[in-house]
């Protein structure tokens, strides 16, 4: 079987594009309008009507396979044309409803990527975003909410009594608890009933080198990074550095290989390292797979080769999943100002799986959104513990976190005795 091309070739996708065999013209041109190659009103939807019945069937095998068609092409735009719109244009409208229309399009975009292999992981993603119109939205909300508000009692027994350094059992649990919920909305119908292998890790915003907080002290993970990022010139700005993990108990955390770990902030031509950089740029989720990885932006092939290497090599230093995603955790420091990044979870998944809906945006974003309600427990407490044992970045400070008001939670900066 030939591997995939990766999504990333634009160029080789759209030459093994060129090979399929396109369309009838007729359904090529009323797709067209939709495409933005000719003007709208230069053409008339393909209809249909007056098609003796003999031919019907086969007329509709056709403007389905018109459809998915149109869906594989590569483009650098992001917009597909809708499903609806196909269907309306291709006279479709009293053939299938919208439902309907999804699941041919899927069906036959499966039959395609099972003949040519080459195509397949663009063709994937597309399934995921068409399957994310089919699908209701996973009934876990109300979980997570409820976590939640468990989460924030918890949370909140631990200022009030003053017991700071309890608030990193609060840590790595709600971590899990996160990942678990993410994995059950991405994936995919097919391996519903086989559990994701996953763990999640949390990374924040480190001024300079980690090794400057002794909380690091004798963590791995450090050495590691250096290894990597060897001739990079690193920014005062920040790194981001893992400082939890769900693998291991708290009390063993300083043996975790991952603890310690960084990528530094830096955007060479403007583009972020992938992973958490590119989380924190853009606020959104981002995934790496490991079979698919992109180049670095940085003019290094030792160090893109050692990155791949860290990524691929399944040693027992480095990274050991199929895929991550990495989220940012979003918080409003000032009312006026949209909300910003102030840490970073990622979820790594180790199950030999295809994982489609972690190529789509739509699903992305969905699962991020369901799970940033766990997620903000974290870094309060983050923020309580690390300001105890001393990291350069953080400080104990009131954070006021976008999430439902119902589940809304303010920790402020303790007030100073009065004459101390």
């Amino acid at each position: 079987m030939d591997k995939f091309i990766s999504m990333f070739d634009i160029d080789g996708l759209k030459a093994e594009f060129e090979k399929l065999e396109p369309p009838k013209g007729d359904l090529i041109e009323a797709l067209a309008a939709l495409t933005g190659d000719v003007g709208e009103s230069d053409l008339v939807p393909f209809k249909l009507g007056g098609i003796k019945k003999f031919f019907q069937n086969k007329i509709k095998k056709q403007a389905v396979y018109a459809a998915a068609w149109e869906l594989i092409r590569p483009s650098e735009q992001k917009q597909q044309p809708s499903i609806d719109d196909m269907r309306i244009q291709l006279g479709l409208e009293k053939t299938f409803d919208v439902f309907s229309f999804r699941h041919a399009i899927c069906s036959k975009l499966y039959q395609i990527a099972d003949e040519n292999s080459k195509l397949s992981r663009l063709i994937y993603k597309r399934i995921a975003d068409i399957e994310f119109e089919i699908c209701e939205s996973e009934n876990i909300k109300d979980m997570t909410l409820d976590y939640l508000e468990l989460s924030q009692r918890s949370l909140l027994r631990t200022v009030i009594t003053g017991q700071a350094e309890r608030t990193w059992d609060l840590i790595t649990p709600t971590l899990s608890v996160a990942a678990k919920h993410f994995s059950k909305v991405v994936t995919p119908r097919n391996n519903s009933n086989r559990p994701a292998n996953s763990n999640a890790n949390l990374m924040l915003p480190i001024s300079g080198h980690p090794s400057s907080s002794p909380f690091f002290d004798n963590c791995p993970g450090i050495a590691k990074a250096d290894d990597i990022w060897d001739g990079v010139s690193l920014p005062s700005l920040r790194v981001l550095a893992v400082v939890a993990d769900t693998r291991q108990r708290a009390s063993e955390q300083r043996e975790n290989t991952s603890i310690g770990f960084y990528t530094p902030d830096i955007r060479p031509k403007g583009q972020p390292i992938p992973g958490a950089p590119t989380a924190w740029a853009y606020r959104q989720a981002n995934s790496v797979f490991v079979d698919d990885l992109p180049d670095l932006p940085i003019e290094s092939d030792v160090v893109n080769a050692k990155w791949k290497d860290y990524m691929t090599s399944g040693a027992p230093d480095a990274f050991s999943g199929k895929v991550f995603v990495s989220m940012p955790i979003l918080v409003k420091q000032n009312e006026s100002l949209p909300a910003g990044p102030v840490a970073i979870v990622n979820i790594n998944f180790n199950t030999d799986c295809l994982w489609p809906r972690l190529l789509s945006k739509r699903w992305l974003d969905h699962a991020h959104s369901i799970i940033t309600p766990i997620l903000h427990p974290v870094i309060h407490a983050a923020v309580i513990y690390f300001s105890q044992v001393g990291l350069p970045y953080l400080e104990r400070k009131a954070l006021a976190i976008d999430i439902p008001d119902d589940y809304k939670l303010q920790i402020e900066k303790p007030k100073k005795a009065e004459g101390g």
